[in-house]
C-alpha cells in the first residue's frame, strides 16, 4: 500500500500489468505461463517478471487521499513460504517486487512514483502465516494453476473420513471471498439436506 504526495492521472481505479520479459515478449501469452516453481519445488520468487494488479482507489473515493495525492494498493504474486523460510528471504522478495513495480509503472504508464511515496505498508506471507494461521502464508490455499481451479479443487467431503467436510479456499468452488462464502453456503445446504433440516 502506498500513499503518494501527488496524483498520477494516467492510473485508473483498476490497473493490470502483465509480465514482459523483454520488448518481444507477448504479455497475453506470458499470462498463461506458470510463473511459480512446480508444486513441491523450493520456494522462489518469479525470476522472469510477474503480473501484478494495482488499485488506485483515490480515483473513486475522494477520502482515500488528499486532493493532491493518490492512494495505491499493489497486489504482487508470491510463492508459498518454505516451512523454514527466514525473514531475509521474504525481505529480498519485497525489495525485488518494489523495484520491479516501480520500473514497470515508469515504463508502461509513465508514472515515476518512487520519489513520491510518502508512506508504505507491506502485507507479506509472514503476516498471513503468523496472524491468520495460513499454512506457508498461502492466502489462496492450494496452488491455483489450471489443474486446480473450480471443479478440479478437492471436494468438500472427505474421501477418507466419513462425516468430515471441508470449507474454504482450498476446496470447491475455489479461492477469493465470494467463492469461499459460496463454499460455506453449499456445504450448509448439503449438510442440512443430509440431516433433514429445513430452511426457516
Amino acid at each position: 500500500l502506498w500513499a503518494l504526495d501527488r496524483r498520477f492521472e494516467q492510473l485508473q481505479h483498476h490497473n493490470v500489468f502483465l509480465s514482459e520479459d523483454d520488448d518481444d515478449d507477448d504479455p497475453f501469452l506470458a499470462a498463461w505461463d506458470d510463473q511459480l516453481p512446480p508444486r513441491g519445488a523450493s520456494t522462489a520468487f518469479p525470476a522472469n517478471g510477474f503480473h501484478f494488479y494495482l488499485c488506485c482507489n483515490s480515483r473513486t473515493d475522494a477520502t482515500a487521499a488528499p486532493a493532491d495525492g493518490d492512494s495505491l494498493m499493489v497486489l504482487c504474486p508470491t510463492p508459498p513460504l518454505d516451512d523454514n523460510a527466514d525473514d531475509a528471504l521474504v525481505d529480498a522478495w519485497i525489495a525485488k517486487a518494489r523495484t520491479a513495480v516501480y520500473e514497470r509503472l515508469n515504463k508502461s504508464a509513465g508514472a515515476d512514483i518512487e520519489s513520491h511515496v510518502i508512506h508504505e505498508r507491506v502485507i507479506d506471507p509472514r503476516e498471513w502465516r503468523d496472524g491468520l494461521g495460513l499454512r506457508r502464508g498461502s492466502v489462496f490455499g492450494l496452488a491455483h494453476g489450471l489443474d486446480q481451479l473450480a471443479l478440479f479443487r478437492p471436494s468438500r467431503q472427505s474421501s477418507r473420513v466419513d462425516g468430515l467436510s471441508f470449507v474454504g479456499a482450498s476446496t470447491r468452488p475455489g479461492n477469493g471471498v465470494p467463492l469461499v462464502l459460496t463454499s460455506a453456503r453449499l456445504l450448509c445446504d448439503e449438510l442440512s439436506g443430509e440431516l433433514g433440516i429445513k430452511d426457516s
